[in-house]
């Protein structure tokens, strides 16, 4: 294909549109060709229309995912949210774009969040959502739930501590990496419940 698109129909309720954004994973396959990735809202809609398009209509081809799609949940949804609930993620009008120019429609399809209400918290080590993936200039964190971040430190698989965030946001936060070297840290978040560490790429 040479590019794709779709639109994105979510409950406003829910996401907090401030934060939503879509990451493109510059080391796929979809990347090749210098691919561009656009993102913008549709006007007077509660959307967004998300756009790849390949760079003087090379064409690329693979399996696996192209993006991430983060955002922040609301964290009061009132009487609409119960014991367990399900959230539907819309992606309508799905096209395909093939290396002879032509367009190809495709199914909608429905993604569903889940939630479920845990009295008592526990850790839970995929809460912390880091991107993008491989980090390049920025790592952005954000961690989920009703657990909160105490400090932040990035370390060299050698043990060194690259960066260090004693005092961070509870949830969400940025850490920059000019004059960090390629290659894989550990990035170490203590917690009100834990510790979380998780591996880290950074490829510039």
């Amino acid at each position: 294909m040479t590019g794709y698109s779709y639109e994105l129909d979510y409950n406003v309720d829910v996401v907090d549109e401030n934060t939503l954004e879509v990451g493109f994973y510059d080391n796929g396959w979809a990347a090749q060709n210098a691919t561009l990735l656009h993102m913008y809202k549709n006007h007077g809609m509660a959307d967004w229309k998300v756009v790849l398009v390949g760079q003087n209509g090379k064409k690329v081809s693979g399996k696996g995912g192209v993006e991430l799609i983060t955002f922040i949940v609301e964290d009061d949804l009132g009487g609409f949210r119960r014991e367990d609930d399900k959230i539907p993620f819309f992606f309508k009008n799905i096209q395909s774009i093939n290396e002879e120019g032509r367009i190809l429609k495709l199914q909608d399809q429905v993604a569903y969040l889940r939630f479920t209400k845990n009295e008592e918290p526990t850790l839970d080590p995929d809460a912390l959502i880091i991107y993008p993936v491989p980090a390049s200039d920025i790592l952005t964190m954000h961690l989920n739930g009703k657990n909160k971040l105490i400090s932040l430190a990035l370390y060299s698989l050698s043990g060194n501590v690259i960066k260090l965030i004693e005092n961070p946001d509870a949830k969400h936060n940025q850490i920059e990496l000019d004059g960090i070297q390629n290659g894989l840290y550990l990035l170490k978040a203590e917690t009100i419940l834990g510790p979380i560490t998780k591996k880290v790429e950074i490829i510039r």
